[in-house]
């Protein structure tokens, strides 16, 4: 997955952060697959976290390992043959805080203590 640029302002200029990530987990799934479903997952997410300067008298470019904890709740049901509707909620917990800071004039950017995803959509089955 991947969470879009965030931009942090510490003056005189700002430092733009990204994450991109992979994620496994183990899924618990209940009920029949022919009508609703719902699942509760556990798992992990490893990714590489980013962060670029802009506006200091030397600006870089860095990255770092981000690591965390996730669980997953889903629920899904038939919209008609294959096709099925799919809502999700997920929490990510880092395993380490993580900052961006600029010599001589502070931390930027704090990683938080606890992230969250919301999905809804559709997925087709091939079999």
């Amino acid at each position: 997955f991947f969470v879009a640029p965030e931009r942090a302002a510490l003056p005189p200029g700002e430092v733009r952060v990204w994450l991109l990530a992979a994620e496994a987990q183990l899924c618990r799934a209940m009920g029949d697959s022919r009508r609703t479903l719902a699942a509760l997952c556990a798992g992990g997410a490893a990714g590489y976290l980013a962060g670029q300067g802009s506006g200091y008298p030397t600006s870089q470019s860095t990255g770092l390992l981000w690591l965390a904890a996730n669980a997953r709740a889903a629920l899904g049901g038939p919209i008609a043959g294959r096709l099925r509707w799919l809502a999700q909620a997920e929490l990510l917990v880092p395993l380490r805080k993580q900052s961006f800071s600029i010599d001589n004039l502070g931390v930027a950017w704090k990683s938080r203590p606890v992230g969250a995803r919301l999905g809804l959509g559709a997925e087709v089955s091939l079999w």
